[in-house]
């Protein structure tokens, strides 16, 4: 916000230049097409009733929230009873809402999920106005399920959508190697949602934006081959805090990267939501990151937007060299280095939900924060004989060109007329 002096204060001339330096400054605020939103508030994992935000916390968030972006990612619909208490402060703020079924390695924590999306859906809380949902973050990534099951909780949530007559995109997050090595995946979704990280393979904001297109590039081919348009559902960069093998994590470092990426996106045609909207506390474990987890937010968790973000304009042009899918698809690419997995953070168990979530770079399973999003450089692999998006698994396997083909541009058409209203 820019203070403006009484006029008789700098007198007539500097005034008019005060006013016309401060406007420049509140129009050359960031925006972004949408950004990941978490109601936790810390430490760590406590129970519902003094660990989540009320509904009028989550509206003031909102109304923060809408000066800078259209559209809020959810990682789960039972925590903290986000789902139902999201959506109504999203339309009240303006807002549209990306919604997001938690997926962990117990199966009663998805059913659980699904139980109460069902119940939204009738009760007419969620409807056509959601922007999409996504099934599990990055669950295959972590081991809670494998690719085939993952499809099969993705279908289930189709079906329940298309048997309620509400049109969304449905998709799977997970991070791009994941989606490399799983081309049975890209086929099966309406929409690619991909997290990616460059932070977290300890890389300079100066290279990072190069970087993500380098570990893309695959993905982007397989895209291509499916007819599925990308979203990048995860990115981000820490302000502050230090772990092994990152970038580092500087406000310097994080405008440098927002600048970068923004630029990459818009090249590619890229809708995307940021990593993160507020730095959240329930984060913190110093044994294992130094809490940088704690600082991926373009606003401190007081709700200002931090000096780097709130004084940068996004400028230049990108600088990455791109090439056609078809190209990708047998480019060489450069190697990508083993990183080593960080150690769980384990949940604090609460008897009053079904599954008690957490969410790191680990194997334990919770909703909505950054999983240190690669120390993940899984090995990929080469694409495989792929599933259809009317499949559950391998046990419904369909193959054949027409129906990928249908599926494909209905898939494309669905995420153009929903994406662009973000």
């Amino acid at each position: 916000m820019c203070f403006i002096p009484e006029k008789h204060l700098l007198g007539t001339m500097k005034f008019g230049l005060f006013l016309a330096a401060c406007l420049a400054a509140v129009q050359a605020a960031i925006t972004v097409p949408g950004i990941n939103y978490n109601p936790r508030i810390g430490p760590n994992w406590g129970p519902d009733s003094t660990n989540c935000k009320s509904a009028s916390q989550i509206l003031a968030d909102f109304q923060i929230l809408a000066k800078i972006t259209k559209g809020v990612r959810i990682y789960s619909i039972t925590d903290c009873n986000q789902a139902q208490l999201v959506i109504p402060a999203a339309k009240s703020a303006g807002l549209k809402v990306w919604l997001g079924v938690w997926v962990g390695p117990d199966s009663s924590t998805f059913a659980a999920e699904k139980a109460k999306l069902s119940s939204l859906i009738q009760s007419g809380v969620v409807d056509s106005s959601i922007l999409g949902i996504h099934v599990g973050s990055e669950a295959v990534y972590r081991k809670d399920v494998t690719p085939e099951q993952a499809i099969a909780y993705y279908q289930d949530i189709k079906n329940l959508f298309t048997t309620a007559g509400i049109k969304t995109l449905v998709t799977i997050a997970d991070i791009g190697d994941t989606w490399i090595a799983n081309p049975s995946m890209v086929e099966a979704v309406d929409i690619v949602s991909a997290n990616e990280f460059p932070f977290w393979e300890n890389k300079d904001a100066s290279e990072a934006a190069s970087w993500f297109y380098m570990r893309m590039g695959p993905l982007i081919a397989s895209a291509a081959k499916y007819k599925k348009q990308i979203l990048i559902s995860e990115t981000g960069w820490a302000t502050d805090g230090s772990a092994v093998n990152t970038g580092p994590a500087t406000p310097a470092q994080a405008a440098k990267y927002f600048n970068d990426f923004q630029l990459l996106a818009t090249q590619m045609n890229w809708n995307y939501f940021y990593f993160s909207s507020f730095d959240m506390a329930f984060n913190s474990n110093a044994s294992i990151t130094n809490n940088v987890e704690e600082h991926f937010g373009l606003y401190y968790a007081n709700g200002t937007m931090k000096p780097c973000y709130a004084e940068l304009t996004v400028s230049g042009s990108s600088s990455v060299t791109t090439l056609a899918p078809s190209q990708l698809a047998t480019a060489t690419l450069a190697p990508v280095p083993t990183m080593p997995k960080n150690d769980p953070i384990s949940p604090v168990s609460n008897s009053t939900k079904v599954a008690s979530p957490t969410k790191s770079p680990s194997s334990t399973s919770a909703p909505g924060t950054t999983t240190s999003s690669s120390s993940k450089s899984s090995a990929t692999s080469s694409p495989t004989t792929a599933s259809s998006t009317a499949g559950s698994g391998k046990a419904n396997v369909k193959s054949g060109a027409s129906t990928i083909a249908v599926s494909g541009v209905v898939s494309m058409l669905l995420a153009s007329i929903v994406m662009t209203i973000m």
